[in-house]
């Protein structure tokens, strides 16, 4: 169907020349998933990194693919120069997907690793091959068409796909893992692909004047440095700074020095990705008009300008030099949507200067160099980052975080540890310059004066020990997998005792790390709190007031279970309407769910009638914010007194948020059109629910205010039993604990004299890897610019372009001088043929249908005419091949059992939901989900409320036990993987099959220029 070397094809073509770039994009993804099952296998984080950027290296020390693109464009086979070496790449990796899930150990899929790299050269003349099929006039739309293709991927893999590999499909004949499924269906579309390849795609016969040509390295450094093609490397290198980010270092940005999760920025990239599928289609309709060099110009200054306005946002604008996810997709969309243009325009602007028989040779170039740059420009940003912390970041050593009873700014802190004549923990003077003090606030507002502060000693032994206790975990982690596995095949005896002698070594060798470390970071502590005398904080005073009081409580009976969210919107409203309403929670009595309501209860007021007040307020709010969770003739019942505390503590950090940039509002504005926008006091409703479902505490319902007159300050309100409630001292040692817990959203500080102590490494601002991309955009803009003064001195030319125009015209003239009298000679066409092999395929694809819509009929079906119930988590179920099921209905055996798990990392464990119904007509059914999740259960019993996880489920009346999760991913995802490849062969097949035996017209290469190597083409008279 697809012929290269053609002047003009149908848009047809472009799209069918593209899906084997997809199916390619698609198993490149899969290097996440590669990463996450390696690290299942090797537990050393520094051995991780290290194996997954060797094959990379394959690449650049092992330029196979350079000589298989430079042989590309000489040599000609019956089966065309580019094809063979791209299908036995496809066939390559292919085979090697297929392989990586069964791999048994680390070894061997090391070994697969570095297989695939090595195949994967193969598929060096891939681009070539790609433009060669699509002409120069239609580059720039088929650039747009493969930015689409490649956000949709990014949406599918990280929305749905990623979150499959750790699940377990059950079928008749046994179980099916989800990272299997993954890796076979990736493997599948390459198969496809290499049909599109075998028939669905004719090489024309150049007839270059390098077909033959053999191979020398002479020859091969000759034909990279020669003239046509010097200029583009600089074009090339331009791009590749322009184009060079932070890598890895990105994410870092986000996760370690901003604390985002996996999850919140797998969110950004998909709220990104939905928002560029629509913004793509209208960059591809001007994507072949215009001068691509003035667009490519002005993508790349508003690029830059972007960078430098968003460093100077962060570090200047924002408070905390943190920005929120919506900010982060802001500036990430704006330069994105500049970056897809650049890219739009860049990859037929660099095409249209490399003729056709020349491009096996440019990308061999290409593919040494950008190794080359890469290499330099992402360990540059590492260099200079670690150069950057080194002079403006808290530096390796002691730490220890002080709390001062006034608010102070850094330098006089530093002044007054200087005087102190501190020394270090080696009994040696402190010297100044080694002592850095900043303000402390656990929000991460960046101020040079406050209350707490962070206090750090630079101490290059202490940083070295704490990096060898580093890499002795890591080694600890390899070892002990060893011994694992070598317990596990039954080895020597003798030689089991070896391995886990040395284990124990090193295990008490990292024991006696801490113990130095420990004594290190007390010794700093001690000093500090010396130094700083009677300016430190005293503990007594931030507990400003202490009240007892009564409240009057009751429950009143829902209709069904709230969602967190609507539970928080119905909290959060009640308490705004009246401050005497402590709070709400919902409870399960049985198979029903009541809401426990509280109040404030005046002294000689009625418990009845306060609750009653607060019920009947509770349900007119609730009949407009949550309809349907409360009847409007709901009564309260089990009305009660109960012991009721106050506490008013004193913060370090203000507890109401109090700035919120103008982007921020903005988005904000139009975003509480359709959802609700976090209140300024999210981080005291967030505490408050903390409160309330600590176990420990045994408390009913909690509030928390900010305390206005203060400022720094909150009340804490709880109604717990009357023991707990004695012992003021504990309840705000327990607030506290819970307001600075570790990984929490609450971050809030109850002042303590030391807050914390320990031995920390440098502290890196990824951010400032922003002034490196800067200066590389800049250099690749002045490297642009000497590109286009080389051009309009005719240094270099357009030969890829000059090649398309002069076919275009010549036959454009010859069909002008022709004889109207005389016939036109007949046009050479070419009928593809191989219908057979076509039709198979598309049988296939129909097979591979039926199949999947077998594999949903059952839930089709329950979804088309079942039922609708809420089904509950009942128990979840362990299982393990060669040991009996362990079944558990409590929280708290699951929770060790899943610790258990994790911790040892066995994989071979998988946990599966039994859900809990009743059907219309009352009876009680109980079910097992098929679907499976490896190391914990894809729902555990209790949900963030401390209540049953319940989902909607549907079912057949007849047969209750047929049910259906249809809001699962996982109900749908096998079936949907198998339609979707049934649907790419079919398609595939169908559409190779309807042009099998209809002749398509060629372009008469030979007639309009018999010896078609660019080279010749004669330079025009006007320069560009």
């Amino acid at each position: 169907m697809l012929v290269t070397r053609q002047n003009r094809i149908p848009f047809s073509w472009v799209v069918m020349a593209m899906l084997p770039w997809a199916f390619w994009y698609f198993q490149m993804t899969m290097g996440m998933v590669s990463f996450f099952l390696l690290n299942r296998l090797v537990e050393n984080p520094a051995a991780l990194t290290f194996w997954t950027s060797l094959p990379g290296l394959i690449f650049t020390f092992i330029p196979l693919g350079a000589f298989i693109s430079f042989t590309s464009d000489r040599i000609w086979t019956r089966f065309g120069r580019r094809k063979p070496f791209i299908i036995a790449g496809f066939m390559g990796w292919a085979v090697v997907l297929t392989l990586y899930p069964v791999a048994g150990s680390a070894y061997v899929f090391i070994a697969l690793m570095f297989l695939f790299a090595l195949v994967g050269q193969f598929n060096a003349p891939l681009e070539a091959l790609k433009l060669e099929t699509i002409p120069p006039p239609m580059r720039g739309r088929s650039a747009a068409l493969w930015s689409w293709i490649t956000t949709v991927l990014n949406i599918t893999f990280w929305g749905i796909v990623i979150g499959r590999m750790d699940e377990v499909v059950a079928f008749d004949a046994g179980h099916l893992s989800g990272d299997k499924i993954l890796y076979w269906a990736a493997a599948a579309g390459l198969l496809i692909a290499v049909f599109i390849y075998c028939f669905g795609i004719k090489e024309a016969d150049p007839k270059s004047t390098l077909t033959g040509e053999k191979f020398s390295f002479t020859k091969l450094i000759k034909a990279l440095t020669m003239k046509e093609l010097r200029y583009l490397y600089l074009l090339l290198f331009a791009t590749s700074m322009l184009t060079a980010g932070l890598g890895s270092l990105g994410m870092l940005m986000y996760t370690e020095q901003w604390s985002y999760s996996n999850q919140e920025m797998g969110f950004n990239i998909a709220v990104g990705g939905i928002i560029n599928l629509f913004i793509i289609p209208l960059i591809g309709v001007f994507a072949d008009k215009g001068n691509r060099m003035r667009i490519y110009l002005g993508c790349i200054t508003c690029i830059l300008v972007l960078q430098a306005t968003y460093f100077g946002y962060v570090t200047w604008y924002l408070p905390d030099q943190r920005p929120t996810l919506v900010e982060i997709i802001f500036f990430g969309e704006m330069t994105c949507i500049f970056g897809i243009i650049a890219g739009v325009v860049y990859f037929p602007l660099v095409y249209d200067y490399i003729p056709r028989n020349l491009m096996g040779t440019y990308f061999s170039g290409a593919i040494i160099l950008n190794g080359v740059i890469g290499f330099l420009t992402l360990n540059g940003a590492g260099v200079f980052l670690l150069w950057w912390a080194n002079l403006f970041q808290p530096p390796a050593g002691e730490m220890v975080r002080v709390c001062l009873d006034r608010e102070t700014d850094r330098g006089t802190i530093e002044r007054t540890l200087a005087a102190a004549g501190l020394k270090t923990p080696d009994g040696q003077p402190a010297r100044t310059e080694d002592i850095v003090a900043r303000a402390w606030y656990a929000d991460g507002i960046v101020s040079e004066t406050g209350t707490a502060f962070e206090i750090r000693l630079r101490d290059d032994h202490a940083k070295r020990r704490f990096n060898e206790r580093k890499d002795l975990q890591g080694e600890i982690g390899t070892a002990d997998a060893k011994v694992k596995h070598a317990r596990s095949q039954g080895v020597a005896p003798a030689y089991l005792a070896a391995r886990e002698a040395a284990l124990a070594d090193m295990r008490a060798k990292v024991q006696n790390i801490d113990e130095e470390l420990i004594k290190r970071s007390t010794a700093w502590r001690d000093e500090v709190l010396r130094g700083l005398g009677n300016e430190v904080f005293d503990d007594g005073s931030g507990l400003l007031k202490v009240q007892d009081a009564q409240a009057a409580t009751a429950l009143l009976p829902l209709l069904r279970k709230p969602t967190d969210v609507e539970l928080e919107r119905l909290n959060r409203a009640v308490r705004l309407a009246d401050g005497q309403v402590i709070g709400l929670r919902v409870l399960q009595r049985e198979r029903t769910f009541v809401m426990n309501l509280g109040a404030t209860l005046p002294a000689g007021g009625d418990a009845a009638t306060v609750t009653a007040t607060t019920a009947r307020r509770v349900i007119e709010l609730s009949a407009s914010i949550v309809p349907g969770l409360i009847a409007s003739d709901a009564v309260q019942f089990e009305v009660a007194v109960k012991p009721l505390a106050m506490l008013e503590l004193q913060l370090v950090e203000v507890p109401v948020r109090s700035f919120v940039s103008f982007i921020t509002r903005g988005v904000n504005s139009v975003l509480s059109i359709f959802t609700e926008v976090p209140p300024p006091d999210q981080k005291l409703h967030s505490l408050a629910r903390s409160l309330a479902l600590d176990n420990s505490a045994g408390i009913a319902l909690a509030r928390v205010d900010a305390l206005p007159a203060e400022g720094k300050g909150m009340r804490v309100t709880v109604v717990a039993q009357e023991a707990a409630l004695n012992d003021a001292k504990a309840w705000h040692n327990q607030v506290r604990d819970l307001a600075g817990r570790k990984g929490g959203d609450v971050n809030l500080t109850v002042p303590a004299p030391v807050l914390k102590q320990d031995v920390v490494p440098i502290k890196y601002n990824y951010l400032a890897g922003y002034l490196w991309m800067m200066a590389l955009t800049i250099i690749g803009f002045a490297l642009i610019l000497l590109f286009i003064r080389a051009e309009r001195r005719g240094k270099v030319r357009k030969l890829g372009a000059e090649e398309a125009h002069a076919e275009t015209t010549a036959k454009a003239a010859s069909d002008a001088a022709a004889d109207p009298a005389v016939a036109a000679p007949a046009r050479t066409t070419y009928t593809p043929g191989y219908l057979m092999p076509k039709l198979a395929l598309a049988a296939l694809g129909v097979a591979l249908l039926a199949f999947a819509i077998r594999m949903a009929a059952s839930d089709l079906r329950v979804l088309w005419s079942g039922e609708s119930a809420q089904a509950a988590v009942s128990s979840v179920i362990a299982t393990k091949d060669g040991q009996a099921e362990e079944r558990f209905t409590t929280h708290a055996d699951l929770k060790i059992k899943i610790e258990a798990v994790g911790n040892a990392k066995d994989y071979a464990w998988v946990f599966w939901n039994e859900f809990t119904f009743t059907t219309a007509d009352g009876v009680e059914t109980t079910f097992r989900r098929d679907v499976g999740c490896k190391l914990k259960p894809s729902m555990p019993l209790l949900d963030e409320g401390g209540l049953p996880n319940t989902v909607m489920v549907r079912y057949d009346p007849a047969k209750p036990q047929q049910t259906c999760l249809p809001y699962e991913y996982s109900t749908w995802f096998a079936p949907f993987i198998v339609a979707l490849l049934g649907l790419g062969a079919f398609c595939v097949g169908g559409a190779l099959a309807w042009y099998a035996r209809r002749p398509i017209v060629l372009d008469d290469d030979a007639a309009v220029n018999p010896k078609s190597d660019t080279t010749r083409i004669q330079a025009p008279t006007d320069k560009h």
